[in-house]
């Protein structure tokens, strides 16, 4: 996708996948906020909670359960500072599932908001929800036909996601505190 493409044809609805609660924040919450303040409808679709944390907490123990909570509160916030609006899907963080009857609902979750631009994990990332969510992504873009743009981001360069050589930059000199607030 070229910055060409998008003056011509700004995204009337943005649809940015995050594995987790900060993903999309960290990777791309510039660019959304400036597509939100331009008018654009933004959701950030989080695909899991963000429940087992960098420690990976057991599933369910109330730990988790809190840490769940708490991300899901962060995330919210985040969004407003954004101007978008938060949507979750509820996989286990940590074991995010990209099966075939996963990628029919994941398929489904999308067209609900009937993107004109999805941006999502970039696919060579060394944490596997980050690469699924990569996976359910792009094929959900060829299952519609490629009738939208299908974007990448990075997350922790160097650390998580390698590789990564992009093509299209934004100019977020208008947004980049926000961003870091949401951050």
């Amino acid at each position: 996708m070229s910055s060409i493409w998008l003056e011509r044809n700004p995204p009337a609805r943005v649809v940015a996948i995050a594995a987790h609660p900060d993903d999309a924040e960290a990777g791309c919450g510039g660019t959304l906020a400036q597509f939100a303040d331009a008018g654009a409808d933004v959701v950030i679709l989080y695909l899991t909670r963000g429940e087992a944390g960098t420690r990976y907490l057991p599933a369910g123990s109330p730990a988790s359960n809190d840490l769940g909570a708490a991300r899901v509160r962060e995330a919210e916030r985040a969004c407003r500072f954004l101007g978008v609006r938060p949507a979750f899907w509820d996989q286990p963080d940590g074991r995010l599932a990209t099966s075939a009857v996963e990628q029919q609902r994941f398929c489904e979750l999308i067209s609900l908001h009937d993107p004109d631009l999805v941006l999502t994990h970039w696919p060579v990332d060394s944490h596997p929800d980050h690469r699924g969510a990569a996976t359910l992504a792009r094929q959900a873009w060829v299952d519609f036909g490629r009738r939208f743009q299908l974007a990448y981001y990075e997350v922790m360069p160097g650390v998580q996601t390698m590789d990564f050589q992009p093509d299209w930059y934004v100019d977020i000199s208008q947004s980049w505190k926000r961003k870091r607030y949401a951050c």
